[in-house]
């Protein structure tokens, strides 16, 4: 069983793409994955010599390190969003040119995939394009209120009797 594909282009890029809907699920279970860093423990008095040690959530340490996860979540979540739900047929010749221009100022692509490389660094050519392209994933995976409606009417009220 295939997915629905819906055609996004991109603006700037110029690009068609296609996507499908990803599962709410990903990122539950990026979140799961990789859990938000545990406030440092400090030392409160409660008076008469009585010490006890507490989660410290306003610690500037702690703050700067959830800024640092919220960064590094949101990157893995639209990282997979991307790899989940895009689907094109990459212009090999762009990607070749594109990895070649990245590894000559340092950056090797060859982990990732054509696809990947083509979306990514060639169909997305600006922030929005990024941004648009990811909330057109979000916008397909989320239920409509009228998709919501209807399967709610397909339950059974709890009828005694």
């Amino acid at each position: 069983m295939s997915s629905k594909l819906f055609n996004h282009t991109t603006k700037d890029g110029g690009v068609t793409l296609q996507i499908r809907k990803v599962s709410p699920l990903v990122a539950t279970e990026i979140r799961k994955k990789f859990p938000a860093p545990r406030p440092p423990m400090t030392k409160v008095d409660y008076g008469d010599g009585n010490f006890e040690m507490e989660p410290n959530a306003d610690h500037p340490s702690h703050k700067m390190a959830l800024e640092d996860y919220q960064l590094m979540l949101e990157e893995k979540v639209r990282r997979a969003y991307l790899k989940l739900g895009c689907v094109s047929v990459p212009d090999m010749e762009l990607v070749g040119n594109t990895r070649a221009a990245l590894l000559e100022i340092g950056i090797d692509l060859s982990a990732e995939s054509d696809e990947f490389v083509f979306i990514n660094y060639v169909a997305v050519a600006s922030s929005d394009d990024y941004n648009d392209l990811i909330q057109a994933i979000i916008n397909r995976s989320v239920p409509a209120e009228a998709d919501i409606k209807a399967a709610s009417d397909t339950f059974r009220p709890d009828v005694q009797g």
